[in-house]
């Protein structure tokens, strides 16, 4: 039987339509060992655990939302939405009320929605295995789902209070997952979006008391009546009143009565063509424009003074417009400004200082423990981006999509281990990109960047449904450039061979993979050389397994395998011995094959493959791919009728399973225990056949495929399944 194509079988996965089962858990256990390591991180605060940024000393608490916000996260739901357009303070307020509500919560965690949620609950997971020796999944395991229950088994034993802030939450269908796993926690979310489901609050600008309290607080001793005046210039909007005093602020000599002048001043020459067009539709839109426009004159007052006490600090806010407005690396900014632009220093310092200074970057105290980041708020960004001229925007995208490309290798092993270690680099080169579609940009350097977050998301984190969708629109680019690199051809060309397996179209899967392999074949480097080890591995053997042709699939392994002296990599080698193997094994069910006794064959390659796992993970029992290489024997050893060994592999998998699996109910355990099942048949064990029938029926439905063979199974031998 041939086995599919890898892609085809996660896309499976997801729509719950596998039919090769054993195949299945063998391509799913390899790509959950497709990635490495991640740190955690985290900050300790009294008695419980947190990870909340320092208090914004100037916060006005705003009592009664803070009141709100405690009782909606009483009720059943546990769950409470604070709801308001950018810059109104939503996150602020969430960071104050985590504060605040310190001692009532034993964990208190925050997370940013627009960075990777998988990426975020290994750093807690990890945070609290440091605290509390918790178990935790190995950091190959790609399911956040998996991470989600490893979190909750250990706040259940050690921290039973537990509040999730999770902010700029963007539809409720991107916590569901969180929210379906994660029982008896209190989740305080902050939205832009008004269709946020279960209880909420619209959080609307400041009542006038509270801004002249913000005021008076930030700026003490000016007359109530200019801090009124500014209140109501502002429409007391706490982003533009912080803007205002900032500005204020920086210059000792400036009046809030000085400083009102100015605004008016600037406001109308800034303005007073765009007012003109403002229509009557609607007391919502009117609202709406009358933010941006307060809020953008604010904006350009104080970059008009970042222009003159530092250049390169708004040379900075035009280069970072292009990447997230979330965790800036000080790297990346010292990258481009010193080692790329040949900066001093101090240029860089003065510059990073300024932004600091004037509350354009906000500074994360929560980074102690690992590098310096910044975030810059999201309408400050948008508007940075929106005012450069053509020729400002042109340079600046480019240097942007130099700078994330430096940081970005070669070899896609190692493009995909940079990616997984570094989940600041994936988020601002996705951000980067998406700000590249928007604007319609182009270039050769861009397209190579796309086409390394597509390899990266068909390959390492399986994100099929994104990888589909962002090939068509690639492919039509590629074509367009005529003197694209072979390297990143070839590249391109391995995502296309498994979109051509994706539509079950071996023969063009097959033909567009042998010309990457042609490509990369004759560029005499390191990195091609593992390409094409990927290739031939990832790809033609499987291709040509599926098709049926296990002589050519053959000569491909062999290819490959004469390149292994260039390759050190353990991801690449567990596909490559599986590969081999599962070759051996697809032949095993062959009549033709099995008459050549190639099932030795096929043990003899099964057992040196499960030593290399062995050696690659130090133990025996460390990963999943261990557990499902014992199957495999099994299964050789009961085809040669030799039932005693057989047993012994299928009890030796079980207890890896045991040790790695916190669960019974997965899908490799329902496979081994079919097998118990058939092989206690052959072996006339009843007490084999009962425990093993038992725990299929227990764990696993009547309906499930393993347990339906099963049963089958014993219907056909005339054994009874229950006595």
């Amino acid at each position: 039987m041939p086995i599919p194509c890898p892609l085809t079988l996660l896309i499976y996965l997801n729509i719950n339509l596998m039919r090769n089962k054993n195949v299945f858990i063998v391509y799913t256990l390899f790509f959950f060992s497709l990635t490495t390591y991640c740190c955690s991180k985290g900050l300790e605060k009294g008695t419980g655990l947190s990870n909340i940024p320092t208090r914004n000393e100037l916060f006005i608490k705003r009592e009664d939302h803070l009141k709100k916000i405690s009782t909606g996260l009483k009720n059943r739901a546990n769950l409470f939405s604070i709801i308001g357009m950018a810059g109104i303070g939503k996150t602020q307020l969430a960071k104050e009320y985590a504060l605040t509500q310190a001692k009532s919560y034993d964990l208190i965690w925050w997370f940013d929605a627009n960075q990777d949620f998988l990426a975020q609950f290994r750093e807690l997971g990890h945070k609290l295995s440091s605290t509390q020796a918790c178990s935790i999944p190995d950091n190959s395991q790609m399911s956040l789902e998996t991470w989600l229950d490893a979190v909750q088994v250990c706040y259940k034993k050690h921290y039973p209070r537990v509040l999730l802030i999770i902010d700029d939450t963007k539809t409720p269908e991107q916590i569901g997952l969180i929210k379906q796993t994660l029982k008896n926690v209190s989740i305080l979310l902050t939205s832009r979006n008004s269709t946020m489901r279960g209880d909420h609050m619209v959080l609307k600008s400041f009542s006038r008391k509270e801004s002249l309290d913000y005021l008076n607080k930030a700026l003490p001793g000016n007359p109530e009546s200019s801090s009124n005046e500014l209140a109501e210039l502002l429409n007391d909007y706490p982003l533009a009143l912080a803007q205002a005093v900032s500005f204020i602020k920086s210059h000792a000599s400036l009046t809030l009565e000085e400083y009102l002048n100015l605004y008016k001043e600037k406001k109308n020459s800034l303005w007073a063509k765009e007012e003109k067009l403002i229509q009557e539709k609607g007391e919502d839109w009117k609202l709406l424009e009358d933010y941006h426009h307060t809020v953008a004159t604010t904006f350009s007052l104080l970059l008009d003074q970042i222009h003159q006490s530092s250049p390169h600090a708004l040379e900075a806010l035009k280069l970072v417009s292009f990447l997230g407005t979330q965790n800036i690396p000080k790297r990346f900014l010292k990258t481009w400004m010193v080692d790329q632009r040949k900066l001093t220093d101090f240029d860089f310092h003065d510059a990073i200082s300024s932004l600091i200074r004037y509350s354009i970057f906000e500074k994360n105290e929560s980074n102690k423990d690992s590098e310096e980041t910044y975030n810059i708020h999201a309408l400050l960004h948008e508007f940075i981006r929106d005012k450069l001229k053509d020729e400002e925007k042109e340079f600046y995208s480019d240097q942007s999509i130099h700078l994330i490309g430096s940081f970005l290798p070669e070899s896609s092993y190692q493009l995909w281990k940079v990616l997984f270690d570094d989940r600041y680099l994936e988020y601002h080169l996705e951000s980067l990109l998406k700000l590249a579609q928007q604007y319609h940009l182009s270039s050769e350097e861009l397209l190579v960047l796309r086409i390394k977050h597509l390899h990266n998301l068909c390959f390492s984190k399986s994100d099929f449904d994104g990888s589909i969708e962002k090939f068509s629109d690639l492919e039509s680019k590629i074509k367009e450039y005529k003197n694209l690199r072979n390297f990143e051809r070839a590249r391109f060309l391995a995502i296309s061979g498994n979109m051509a397996a994706i539509t079950k179209n071996c023969n063009e899967a097959i033909s567009i993979s042998e010309q990457a392999v042609d490509l990369l074949k004759n560029i005499p480097t390191q990195e091609a050389r593992e390409d094409l080890f990927f290739v031939l591995v990832n790809n033609l053997m499987e291709f040509y397994t599926n098709k049926g042709d296990l002589q050519k699939a053959e000569e491909t392994g062999k290819v490959a395998e004469r390149l292994l002296s260039y390759v050190d990599h353990p991801t690449y080698l567990i596909l490559y011995y599986f590969m081999r193997s599962l070759q051996l094994m697809v032949k095993g069910e062959y009549a033709e094959a099995l008459k050549q006794g190639d099932l030795k064959k096929a043990e003899a390659l099964v057992s040196p493959a499960l030593k290399g796992f062995n050696d690659l993970f130090k133990k025996e029992d460390e990963n999943s791919v261990q557990g499902f290489s014992h199957i495999i024997l099994g299964e050789l050893y009961e085809k040669q009728l030799n039932l005693s060994k057989a047993l012994e592999h299928y009890k030796k998998a079980e207890e890896i399973y045991t040790h790695l699996f916190k669960t019974i109910e997965v899908d490799d355990l329902s496979y081994l225990y079919k097998n118990f099942v058939l092989l206690g048949e052959k072996m006339k064990d009843e007490l084999i056949i009962k425990k093993y029938l038992q725990l299929l029926t227990e764990h696993f439905h009547l309906g499930n495929p393993n347990t339906k063979e099963a049963m089958l199974y014993l219907d056909e031998q005339n054994v009874p399944a229950f006595n």
